[in-house]
């Protein structure tokens, strides 16, 4: 890959840190993304049987760590214009390790829920800085590559997150998937002090009002407004099994926890076989056709679960076909538009851009979540109904960057 400057080259040579570290760094980080709700979803009935509370109060778990995520990107990102990657990237991957183990110690779901909030405040600088760790390295289809990679890193978390989240619940109870954060954090921080070089060298101090000027002219630009909207639908696609299959394969199908981390794990393999079928097809196709494709086939796909839903009685086999394949088709939709929005600017305002790409991205997340909690989950009817929604949703999203990006050629 293909570094934008001769300088960042030169001071990541000097530093005498081999280039492939970013690499690894814009890999693991997206790997405890992925892993930062997949990890404990398995979890979900018994947190709830744990502290004797609906279903509803467990998935707040998810919703006030999404949104503090959102909310620590559009600061930290910024920030990191300004103070650099890599102090952004150690101070949050510590606080992310600390408050890991107090969640193991939560007296009431409040507490945890509470610990929730602080873990996606120290995930979110890891999530902003290292998507602007990767703008700031590479440009064009080395950008898009990088993505990729990072989007690879972020498949394998809900493939082996909740294999691993069963078995820790089976063998230990749900506080062990907590003690699995918090070491995989300070494997994340003594990482990044050690090995990890600085990747942005033009800073100059923190003004609030250049701030707000970056933050505006990032948000108002219309391509990446509807790319990040699309995105965060796409998001919403990938996160909702989450919040609805635990409950419907365990309470209603009545498997075990180790058997719903068996089908998390083959849904987990749709977005990574996507993520794979992707190193390929970019070698022969424009990166907006592959996108196309996934949003076409994942609305297709979504129709289609919808009528079997109406037309069948819930089983096993045609809840998590269908959600495989739109998986798969959302693999290959996110990081293209990924790499389209980071592309409009310049990499002095690469954090500027991540972080509100996560605090939109979060925003949709959280959202969803609240919504969820509002479903009946005794059926597979309204998950089927709200994929088919946010497919619908994407399309449109993507016509109107289509609109203004042909405004702008």
């Amino acid at each position: 890959m293909t570094l934008i400057t001769d300088e960042n080259m030169t001071k990541m040579q000097s530093s005498s840190v081999p280039p492939r570290f970013v690499m690894i760094m814009i890999f693991i980080v997206p790997f405890l993304m992925g892993i930062g709700i997949d990890l404990y979803v398995p979890s979900f009935p018994h947190i709830a049987s744990y502290f004797q509370v609906s279903s509803g109060l467990v998935q707040l778990t998810v919703a006030f760590y999404v949104i503090a995520n959102g909310m620590g990107q559009l600061i930290l990102g910024v920030i990191s214009d300004s103070l650099g990657r890599k102090k952004i990237l150690l101070m949050s991957s510590l606080f992310y390790t600390i408050v890991s183990f107090l969640a193991v110690f939560s007296p009431n779901i409040y507490f945890l829920i509470f610990c929730r909030f602080l873990q996606g405040l120290g995930i979110s600088g890891l999530a902003a800085v290292s998507r602007a760790v990767a703008a700031d390295c590479f440009s064009g289809k080395d950008l898009a590559k990088a993505m990729i990679y990072m989007s690879i890193g972020w498949a394998l978390g809900p493939l082996i997150g909740p294999v691993i989240g069963s078995y820790l619940q089976h063998y230990f109870d749900w506080q062990a998937n907590f003690y699995f954060f918090s070491f995989y954090g300070l494997i994340i921080f003594i990482y990044m002090y050690a090995l990890l070089p600085e990747t942005h060298f033009k800073r100059s101090s923190i003004q609030l009002k250049e701030m707000c000027c970056g933050i505006k002219k990032v948000i108002f630009h219309p391509i990446f407004f509807f790319g990040i909207l699309l995105l965060a639908l796409i998001y919403s696609v990938l996160i909702l099994f989450n919040l609805i299959g635990p409950f419907l394969i365990q309470n209603v199908l009545h498997f075990s926890v180790v058997a719903y981390g068996k089908v998390a794990l083959f849904l987990g393999g749709g977005y990574l076989l996507g993520n794979l079928f992707n190193r390929l097809l970019i070698h022969h196709f424009e990166p907006t056709d592959i996108a196309v494709f996934g949003l076409i086939g994942g609305t297709l796909i979504s129709a289609l679960m919808v009528i079997l839903s109406i037309t069948n009685s819930m089983n096993l086999y045609i809840i998590i076909i269908p959600v495989f394949l739109l998986l798969f088709m959302s693999a290959l939709i996110f990081p293209h538009i990924q790499a389209k929005c980071f592309s409009l600017f310049s990499f002095q305002l690469a954090g500027t851009a991540s972080a509100v790409y996560g605090f939109l991205l979060a925003s949709g997340g959280f959202l969803l979540t609240l919504f969820v909690t509002t479903l009946p989950l005794n059926s597979q009817k309204p998950m089927a109904l709200v994929y088919l929604g946010l497919f619908s949703l994407s399309i449109l999203m993507y016509l109107m960057m289509h609109h203004f990006d042909s405004e702008v050629g």
